[in-house]
């Protein structure tokens, strides 16, 4: 019996390993039994093994082949112990273990062995999914917010909740929670994330094998208190590479395959690494958990992800789907990954992701120094049209979270269904450019380079804003101890930061890290939030209307009711933008409460249109309101001579004449600093600039 050389799909010829099988299974049996197979005998490690369709396996202990196809159904029942080299469920077939009323223990492990040469895009040695899986561990809590912070030779974990299903014998993961040095983060220090083994659980109380052998520090803010997590990385159902193995399996879900994973520990997995890929050398697509052009919703809720090469989960144009409650520990490039930017859909909640190394890096374009995705990030979007809630990452090279809409060279197009179950004949084509993202709420980020990294939210390219956008919401997003900046957005249009929670280290309040920082941003509007603890609390940079508009139509950027306690509260520079056309702008500051040293910093920039209007307003601040200017609109001051752009000097927009001041140039020409020579010279202590009373 034969069974197809290969199957193709929408995308792909995936080849099917072992399709001319030794060993076939004849009847509704046990694995174990030796009259279930037309060898008569029960399968061994050299064994291609075919399961008929029609025809019902069960397996509830040791079993071993080489591949193993399945067209009809292999049930995995409690304490299964199956070994192979690869294990593809073909378009009829189905694997199952447990269900959710009933889940069972059992482990699945992929053998050591060489590729086969004849596979040239290497997709055999592990799982490949076309058909149904349905994987039922048993249930716990993947992971809790410890009470109080952990010290250096404690035996026992203290938890704010009391952790369900911890068993003695589990291992358990805490991340390294101290903000570093803001240039290299965690690579310039060594590490201290650990992992240990539950000795009991005794309520909210996690008694350790052996102590602790660091401190892992929270912070606090005057009544709130942020603290570091501990997950568990002990699952009841294994799927994993074999101890040590040069050639790592990985776990593919594909075209038409109706896939639910509850409970899962995937370990050792995956063969693409994060160094640039290449055919043969370094094969593009060869993840951990990787759901690949899915037509249909998928479910991973409550699995383990641990010790894996480039990114443990991804999300290849896949849609709808449910990925909740996982943890995922140990990682290259990003730990959740949604790829191309077409991933519509997904509801990516209440994750854990930790230890994700990277090339870090700015993220101008979606591909990095080693392609898309391999800076180091907690949780990376190609696109924004995903729900992202109520996740925690910690502990990552890169960024917590990271999400674009545009590009840098020219806005993507991409195919997207327009519900559940929609074939790809059915897919529209749409502009990311034009979506902000779904949903962004009660995100946490702590002890990475950036808590969060937006880029072309609302944006076509670099510099020019879509004409129509969705708006984003930043909702409740809490980072601290983050080595660089807490949020950081590039080219963003119509976003709303509210409730944000941005908490530095206060020791380290003299390092060149920032609260938010926003360069280049339209009708963003931030409220109800806290920044404390940095250098800089907020840097501003944003401009007020798409380049080149006539007549320019202002759109105000809000900063309201928020609190601000840090070396510098607010710094509104003027845009950093390496053209010369930048559109005016007006920010207005409400009801802001500001308790360090420097209040509000305006800060001039000497390149590009030094002559744009730039209005900047402080609403009941001091128990006034006020416009601010810069100290350089004072009438004396020297307006630059208009300079041509010349290579890798953006130029600058000012006086036509060299020598006049503010005052002469705007009686001359209508032009000085910032579009207005200031009325005053009056000052107040906090504010680095001058002050008119409206």
């Amino acid at each position: 019996m034969s069974i197809p050389a290969s199957i193709q799909t929408h995308h792909d010829t995936i080849p099917i390993a072992g399709h001319h099988p030794s060993n076939v299974a004849t009847s509704n049996n046990r694995w174990n039994d030796p009259g279930t197979w037309d060898m008569v005998r029960v399968p061994n490690g050299a064994d291609s093994v075919y399961i008929p369709m029609g025809v019902v396996l069960y397996l509830d202990g040791a079993a071993g082949c080489d591949n193993l196809a399945i067209d009809g159904s292999l049930e995995l029942l409690d304490n299964f112990d199956l070994t192979a080299t690869t294990i593809t469920v073909l378009p009829e077939g189905e694997l199952r273990a447990g269900s959710m009323a009933t889940p069972v223990h059992g482990s699945i492990t992929f053998r050591d062995l060489p590729l086969d040469p004849a596979d040239t895009a290497q997709w055999g040695h592990g799982l490949l999914v076309f058909g149904g899986t349905e994987l039922y561990g048993q249930s716990k809590d993947q992971f809790v917010r410890l009470a109080t912070a952990p010290a250096k030779g404690d035996f026992i974990l203290q938890c704010a909740t009391q952790p369900l299903g911890w068993q003695p014998g589990d291992v358990v993961a805490l991340p390294d929670s101290r903000q570093l040095d803001s240039g290299n983060g965690r690579k310039g220090s060594t590490q201290r994330r650990e992992r240990v083994v539950v000795a009991r659980v005794n309520g909210r109380a996690v008694e350790l094998v052996s102590p602790l052998l660091f401190t892992h520090p929270g912070t606090t803010y005057k009544n709130v208190t942020l603290l570091p997590h501990v997950a568990n990385l002990s699952m009841s159902i294994v799927i994993q590479s074999a101890p040590r193995s040069v050639t790592r399996a990985h776990c593919v879900f594909l075209d038409q395959a109706d896939v639910t994973l509850s409970h899962v520990e995937f370990a050792d997995l995956g063969r693409t690494n994060n160094t640039r890929t290449a055919p043969s050398t370094n094969q593009i697509g060869r993840y951990p958990v990787h759901f690949h052009h899915l037509e249909k919703s998928f479910a991973i809720d409550g699995c383990v992800i641990r010790d894996s090469r480039k990114w443990p989960l991804a999300v290849h144009d896949s849609h709808f789907g449910w990925i909740n409650a996982n943890v995922i520990c140990g990682g290259q490039g990003a730990g959740i990954a949604f790829e191309d930017g077409s991933e519509t859909g997904n509801k990516c909640l209440s994750n854990y992701v930790t230890d994700i190394s990277g090339a870090q890096g700015r993220g101008k374009s979606r591909d990095g120094k080693n392609g898309r995705g391999t800076e180091g990030d907690g949780i990376w979007c190609a696109g924004p049209r995903n729900v992202v809630s109520h996740n925690v990452v910690a502990d990552c090279d890169n960024n917590g979270y990271t999400i674009y809409g545009g590009d840098n060279a020219s806005a993507v197009p991409v195919q997207v269904p327009t519900q559940p179950g929609d074939g790809h004949a059915a897919y529209v084509t749409v502009k990311l450019a034009d979506y902000g993202v779904m949903e962004f709420a009660d995100n946490e980020a702590y002890s990475v380079l950036n808590g969060l990294e937006l880029w072309y939210l609302g944006f076509n390219t670099y510099y020019r804003p879509s004409k129509s956008v969705t708006p984003t919401a930043i909702s409740d997003f809490r980072a601290w101890h983050c080595h660089r900046v807490g949020i950081f957005g590039n080219s963003q249009q119509n976003v709303r930061i509210n409730a944000a929670m941005i908490l530095g280290d206060p020791a380290q309040i003299t390092r060149q890290a920032t609260g938010i920082h926003l360069l280049q941003g339209r009708d963003v509007r931030m409220s109800a939030g806290t920044v404390a603890g940095y250098k800089t609390g907020i840097d501003y940079r944003g401009y007020g209307d798409e380049l080149g508009t006539t007549p320019p139509v202002v759109v105000p950027t809000l900063i309201e009711s928020v609190v601000l306690d840090n070396g510098t509260d607010l710094l509104i520079a003027m845009p950093l933008i390496d053209q010369l056309g930048i559109p005016p702008r007006r920010v207005e500051v409400r009801a802001c409460e500001f308790n360090g040293p420097v209040h509000v910093r305006l800060s001039y920039r000497n390149l590009g249109n030094v002559v744009q209007p730039d209005e900047v307003f402080l609403y009941g601040y001091q128990g006034g309101d006020w416009r601010a200017y810069y100290n350089e609109q004072d009438p004396t001051f020297i307006v630059p001579q208009t300079q041509p752009k010349s290579g890798a000097f953006i130029g600058i927009v000012g006086c036509p004449v060299a020598g006049l001041t503010n005052q002469q140039a705007w009686a001359q020409f209508g032009v000085a600093i910032a579009g207005a020579v200031s009325p005053t010279q009056a000052r107040m202590s906090g504010v680095v600039g001058f002050l008119e009373r409206l």
